[in-house]
Parts: C-alpha cells; sequence; structure tokens
C-alpha cells in the first residue's frame, strides 16, 4: 500500500485518487483527457486545493520542509522543494533516465535509471549488454570468453576454444605460424620484407639502374625504402641565360628538379664574327655567345685564300680570305703589296 504521507488526494465526483507525491497530475494522464469530474486537487501537506487548469501546466507543486528526498528519506534543508512535471506525451523525458524528484541534493535518484551514487537506480549495464547481443557470462571448460560487453566485462559475445598456456602473441615484423587460436600461435617467425611491404608496398632492400634508396625507410628494418632517381647527366638544377632545357626534368633524391641543358638556338638570329652587329640590331644569347638579327655589312678586304710569301695578310672573317697589310721585311722574295 503507498503511504497515504506521500500522496495527492484528487478530489472528484466519484472520489478520491491516490497519487505519489510530488507528482503531478499531468504525469499521469494526457492533457486532453483528464476527467472533467475532476475539478481540483487537494495535497496533504498544503492544505491547498488547485484548479485543474494548474494541474495540466508545467507548474510545480510546493512539498513541505523536511518532505524528504525523491521518494524518501528527510534532508534539514528548510528551504520548500519543488516537484518535476512529467506529461504522458513526453516520451523522452519520462523513459526513466531524466526524470528525477528536482532536489538539487538528491543525488539524482529521481527514478530507476537516474544517474545516481547509488545503486537502487543505476543504469542496468547488464541489460544494455543482453540487448546488444552479449549474453554470455560463463564458457564450459576448455573455453573462454571472447568478444566483451564494452558496459559490463563480464558478459561476452561468445565462447571459443581455449589456447594451449604456451601460445604467444606475435607483433610485426614477426608473423604467426601454423593455425592460429584466438589471434595467438604455438611460435613466430620473422619476415621483414612482408611488414615492410604491407606499410608501403613501394619498399624494397635494392634499386634499379640510375637509383638508389631515398631518406624514406621501413621503420622496421631502415635498409628497406622506396627507390629514387641519383639524376645522372642532370648537371643542373637550374637553366643559365643563354641555355634551354633538353628533354624532360628529372627528380632527384634531394626533391629538387633536375635538368639537362643546350645552348639556345636563337633561331633568326646570327653569328656576326668580329664584325658584329650593326648599330641598333637585336641581340640573343646563344650559350656564351651573341647573337643578332643584323651584322655590319662586310668589306670584302679579302683576295687571297692563302697569305703569299713575304706578306703580312689580315684574315677577313665575313668574306674567309686573307689581304695583305704588309711586307715582311729581310725577305728576297717577291711581295706583291710592296710591288717587287
Amino acid at each position: 500500500m503507498m503511504n497515504s504521507n506521500k500522496a495527492l488526494l484528487l478530489i472528484s465526483a466519484s472520489g478520491l485518487l491516490l497519487m505519489p507525491c510530488g507528482i503531478s497530475l499531468a504525469a499521469y494522464f494526457p492533457r486532453s483527457s483528464l476527467p472533467d469530474a475532476i475539478t481540483s486537487v487537494y495535497t496533504h501537506f498544503t492544505h491547498t486545493s488547485h484548479p485543474k487548469e494548474t494541474l495540466l501546466s508545467s507548474a510545480f507543486y510546493p512539498l513541505p520542509e523536511n518532505s524528504g528526498r525523491g521518494w524518501g528519506g528527510f534532508h534539514n534543508t528548510p528551504l520548500p522543494q519543488l516537484a518535476a512535471t512529467c506529461f504522458v506525451t513526453d516520451t523522452s523525458a519520462c523513459s526513466g533516465n531524466e526524470f528525477s524528484g528536482n532536489n538539487a541534493d538528491d543525488d539524482g535518484h529521481g527514478a530507476p535509471g537516474g544517474p545516481g551514487n547509488g545503486d537502487d537506480y543505476d543504469l542496468d549495464n547488464a541489460e544494455r549488454c543482453r540487448q546488444e547481443g552479449y549474453n554470455q557470462t560463463s564458457c564450459p571448460e576448455g573455453q573462454e570468453g571472447s568478444n566483451f560487453c564494452p558496459y559490463d566485462s563480464t558478459y561476452f559475445e561468445k565462447c571459443v576454444s581455449s589456447c594451449p598456456s604456451n601460445y604467444v602473441t606475435c607483433e610485426l615484423p614477426y608473423y604467426g605460424v601454423g593455425e592460429a587460436c584466438n589471434g595467438k600461435y604455438a611460435s613466430c617467425e620473422k619476415d621483414t620484407e612482408r611488414a615492410c611491404q604491407e606499410l608501403n608496398p613501394d619498399y624494397v632492400d635494392e634499386c634499379g639502374t640510375g637509383q638508389q634508396l631515398s631518406d624514406d625507410r621501413c621503420s622496421y628494418d631502415n635498409t628497406y625504402g622506396t627507390c629514387c632517381n641519383t639524376c645522372a647527366g642532370y648537371d643542373n638544377t637550374t637553366i643559365p641565360e643563354g641555355y634551354i632545357q633538353d628533354g624532360e626534368s628529372c627528380t632527384g633524391c634531394d626533391g629538387q628538379e633536375h635538368y639537362k641543358i643546350k645552348p639556345n638556338p636563337c633561331d633568326g638570329y646570327m653569328d656576326c664574327g668580329s664584325m658584329g652587329g650593326e648599330a641598333g640590331a637585336k641581340t640573343c644569347l646563344s650559350g656564351t655567345t651573341t647573337m643578332y638579327d643584323n651584322c655590319k655589312v662586310c668589306p670584302n678586304l679579302g683576295e687571297y685564300t692563302i697569305c703569299p710569301n713575304c706578306t703580312i695578310c689580315q684574315y677577313e672573317e665575313c668574306s674567309g680570305l686573307w689581304y695583305a697589310t704588309g711586307c715582311a721585311t729581310n725577305c728576297t722574295d717577291y711581295c706583291d703589296f710592296c710591288g717587287g
């Protein structure tokens, strides 16, 4: 029987209805279904009659001092206590996990499932485990639990065969030998190449021609790593003036681009030799040679393909011929330039 000291008396035309102390009538009846005959409520502690409209609102109902904590117990706080209101339609708040007596010092023991310090209304972790498929708590001889419940480790999913006591867990780069038993093996065997290639399929311990191992190495064995180009013959990391890139670039082990180069052909420009370009001519640098779009006019002074004996000659590049500039001294041979 409910203690009459912990009940609300509902006065109606049909008689009295007992309600738990501190719980509004709306917690037991939907807003639209409260009998019209019920016109007011009389609380035992306050001796106050409340209209039905008040019962259907989210009003709090005063409790007297020393009225107890939650459903029972006493405290010495002289302040009045308030009761929470819970409507039937408020399914989330009334689910049992959030509903409480709304007392600041009741440790949250307002309803079963609430997060209190005591164990009377603690969350039922065992039930959570069972609902999620962790139904085992023991195993037959020769078996052991597998896949334990995260809420309560006394529950687990299934039983599996127990492993021999000498079975061990293998850690990379070691792999188990033989048939596994719950992830354990009778022995382990080292396989560095397999472990490294599981980390990175490009890890090798030897590189091809023109390559070498880079700084990217396998954590299990640094003799394994990725290969990079030595870029042999790609002697430049920049392209200097007067040159252009010759073919594709090469990404070296240093992470930089390396290039083969060749002189800029300067199409449309000429090598004017010693004559040089005309005044105002455009230039183009081909390697270390300056090219011009217009050269100076050749004087065509040359007349000899070979400079005659006893003659001093100058070679004219533009004509490709030699021309005399004087006679050699102490020369008895005939000298055209000197007239005899």
